[in-house]
């Protein structure tokens, strides 16, 4: 049985959908940076004022996991990328059937492929500095409160 082709109208259906994917990925990527800059925010200035260093490991917690869900989103809107890749690749041999316009399924998400995403510029550098803003904030008001002969 011979494959149908798809018809530009298709073709370009199939591209659009998958770029909103995309737009919807890095939308939810800048909402967990969103969260994460206003959760560091909150607990800086709970601990400026607490001077304790527990609620800076309790940060922790939520931070770590708002920069995977970011990694994640960033490893999944890769996988769609090659997908998008592969579409117009496929069009541009003349090898794009309407069989494949309807399989948009990305391949898995492998921890690897989290971890490779975290590795991104996009990702560690925002949380690197995201976590070290408080410690900073945390060192240098423990160090102007602190006596004059004292050992910490």
């Amino acid at each position: 049985m011979e494959e149908q082709k798809a018809s530009l109208e298709e073709i370009h259906f199939h591209l659009s959908t998958i770029q909103s994917i995309v737009d919807r990925l890095a939308s939810n990527s800048a909402n967990a940076k969103s969260w994460a800059v206003a959760l560091v925010s909150g607990i800086t200035a709970f601990l400026v004022e607490s001077e304790e260093l527990k609620s800076f490991f309790i940060m922790l917690i939520p931070l770590l996991s708002l920069c995977y869900i970011d990694s994640y989103y960033l490893a999944l809107e890769r996988k769609f990328r090659k997908i998008y890749t592969r579409a117009v690749k496929a069009y541009q041999e003349g090898q794009l059937s309407k069989e494949f316009l309807y399989h948009l399924e990305p391949e898995r998400v492998f921890l690897r492929d989290v971890i490779c995403a975290a590795k991104s510029h996009s990702v560690w550098p925002f949380y690197f500095l995201v976590i070290l803003v408080p410690v900073l904030f945390y060192i240098l008001s423990n160090l102007g409160s602190r006596p004059h002969g004292s050992t910490p």
